[in-house]
């Protein structure tokens, strides 16, 4: 059962699907996700703040999703322009729909950990933000990064911050 120029478009277009996928997740909000977003606290939100994380991150593999399918298709067009023939019956229909599945559980997986990446990342950068100075600074503010950390759930042991621990974690807002 040889794979074909057909299983290539099947594979995009399941990876266009989590793309689109990721991307929306962040602008379709649970009830419970708008109330947390929409509190109002005193020094700021870190839940507002980890939710627009969250939604960076999502955004950022919903784009690499689209990307890897759309070239995926492009390369499957190029393949047939060039001329390979596409055979259509049921085992190849069967062996796409298997293909599409396995494609978009595995991307689903393996979203993952560049997810987590993601939030970490845009975490330290947010928290990179003077708002005194209003500009970006070289080093992240501890009291925001712990916030962040306790929103998102990763550790801040072994980032460098520009003002040191001046809370213990747990007695961060929010945590």
């Amino acid at each position: 059962m040889p794979f074909s120029l057909g299983d290539v478009f099947i594979v995009g277009v399941a990876f266009d699907l989590l793309g689109g996928f990721y991307l929306a997740r962040g602008l379709l909000a649970k009830p419970r996700d708008i109330a947390r977003r929409t509190a109002t606290l005193a020094g700021g939100n870190p839940t507002a703040a980890a939710s627009q994380i969250e939604a960076g991150a999502d955004g950022r593999v919903g784009l690499l999703s689209l990307a890897v399918g759309f070239l995926l298709q492009a390369g499957g067009y190029v393949a047939e322009v060039a001329g390979v023939t596409v055979s259509t019956d049921l085992e190849r229909t069967l062996v796409a729909v298997a293909l599409a599945s396995v494609a978009a559980v595995t991307a689903v997986l393996l979203a993952r950990s560049p997810r987590r990446r993601f939030a970490r990342r845009l975490a330290i950068n947010v928290a990179r933000y003077d708002w005194t100075e209003q500009s970006m600074v070289e080093l992240p503010d501890f009291n925001m990064l712990a916030w962040y950390s306790n929103e998102l759930g990763f550790s801040i042991a072994g980032i460098e911050t520009r003002n040191g621990p001046q809370v213990a974690l747990d007695a961060a807002p929010g945590g």
